[in-house]
């Protein structure tokens, strides 16, 4: 997973933006909650279709605190049950797919 941390700095901070890469899907799902966690504003998601629920429980959360969410997945007949569900949730829900 990679991850960048955008337009996220106050007034006066001298951090930069950075991309970070973590292995290890627990790793993964550790860093993506605490990232939920830390969220003030606005959260993308953009995961692929074997993951339309990465930690429900963090969305619910972040949207209890006014986190605007946008989620990005592909929709398929697989994962259609999952999406109609964070449709509930998310402000945003967009399909991508291949064509």
């Amino acid at each position: 997973m990679a991850y960048r941390k955008l337009d996220n700095r106050r007034k006066g901070d001298d951090q930069k933006p950075t991309t970070k890469i973590v292995h290890d899907s627990d790793k993964v799902v550790d860093r993506f909650v605490r990232i939920m966690q830390n969220a003030h504003r606005r959260i993308d998601v953009c995961v692929d279709n074997t993951r339309p629920l990465l930690a429900m429980d963090s969305f619910v959360d972040a949207k209890t605190r006014g986190v605007a969410i946008r989620y990005i997945t592909e929709i398929t007949r697989s994962n259609l049950r999952y999406c109609k569900e964070l449709m509930s949730i998310v402000d945003e829900l967009r399909h991508f797919g291949w064509y």
